[in-house]
């Protein structure tokens, strides 16, 4: 079994991309099998995934031959999503077949476990397609999803995509019928990268109410505002300082892989809380997101917005393409 599934991860799903996924067969074959499951239950419950009715075994068995063989190839990217050893989602990109689309390539399916949604997965896979896609050298990733699919729309949207078009009424689902959107990132540099400036939101509304983003990326730098224990999607906080902590950092992770970069690439971190005490019981978790790269670190004992918060992180980080 691949022990990277089995390490504890406290800011997210564990990402393998086609080439770890082969390196092991039994994890392939595990693989395979949980990808006709969560494949097989979304469309099931009604999932806007291009099948009206669950896809068989051997259906999803020769489309994930395809895609690893395309990976193979670099025609394509597969990325699998990973929670304590079991499989949660899956993402894959292709390139255009047509000599002419050749520059360009479709992120044709993202599928999340039901049992893992609301944790990140989504939004996880696709930021790592696009950053595959980058790595690639794809010049345009597009995806169309259905019309009332209005949570993955929302979330390819934060994510950088745009709408370029629309086919009303157009999806049959038996007698109901469902706009095909039609969305794209265009990945061509506009600006020299030195220069970038680009604000990542993350949904929370205290940056709507005070006027600030979760990170800016500028040029090959990615500074994190300080991020607290929230859950921004519910907008709820736990009590205990430890699980706030861990938010944080899946709060930073997210910000972290929308910039292109993560964990890894942090170069300077600053711990805020208001009692002292409660730093030591976060340092088993700081050390497993941060032990490797070893950044330069302060913590600061001070007041916070909320009297809720027990601690707040703030990262500085640079991206690994910087300077290549």
């Amino acid at each position: 079994m691949n022990t990277a599934l089995t390490s504890e991860e406290a800011t997210g799903p564990v990402l393998l991309d086609a080439a770890e996924l082969l390196s092991d067969r039994d994890l392939s074959a595990r693989f395979a099998r949980s990808a006709h499951r969560i494949l097989a239950d979304l469309v099931r419950s009604g999932a806007a995934l291009g099948w009206v009715e669950p896809p068989s075994e051997e259906e999803v068995a020769d489309l994930l031959d395809h895609v690893l063989a395309a990976a193979r190839a670099g025609d394509g990217a597969l990325r699998t999503a990973w929670f304590d050893g079991r499989p949660a989602g899956l993402g894959y990109w292709l390139r255009y077949a047509r000599p002419t689309h050749r520059p360009h390539a479709d992120l044709e399916k993202l599928a999340v476990d039901p049992a893992f949604q609301g944790r990140g997965v989504g939004r996880a896979l696709t930021a790592a397609l696009v950053a595959d896609a980058r790595r690639a050298g794809i010049e345009v990733l597009t995806l169309d999803a259905r019309g009332d699919n209005t949570p993955a729309l929302a979330l390819y949207r934060s994510l950088g995509f745009t709408e370029y078009g629309r086919l009303p009424g157009f999806v049959a689902v038996g007698e109901r019928r469902h706009d095909k959107v039609f969305c794209k990132v265009d990945l061509r540099p506009t600006v020299p990268p030195m220069t970038e400036r680009r604000a990542i939101l993350s949904g929370s509304v205290f940056e709507e109410r005070i006027g600030y983003a979760r990170a800016v990326v500028d040029g090959d730098w990615v500074h994190v505002s300080g991020t607290t224990g929230f859950d921004y999607a519910a907008m709820t906080i736990s009590d205990d300082v430890v699980e706030q902590a861990e938010q944080c950092l899946r709060n930073i992770g997210a910000a972290l892989g929308e910039a292109g970069c993560g964990f890894r690439d942090v170069v300077r971190v600053r711990y805020l809380l208001p009692e002292r005490e409660d730093f030591e019981p976060c340092w088993p978790l700081l050390r497993r997101a941060f032990g490797e790269v070893r950044p330069a670190a302060t913590m600061m004992v001070c007041g916070l917005a909320d009297p809720r918060m027990r601690i707040e992180i703030e990262v500085y980080a640079r991206r690994p393409d910087a300077g290549a």
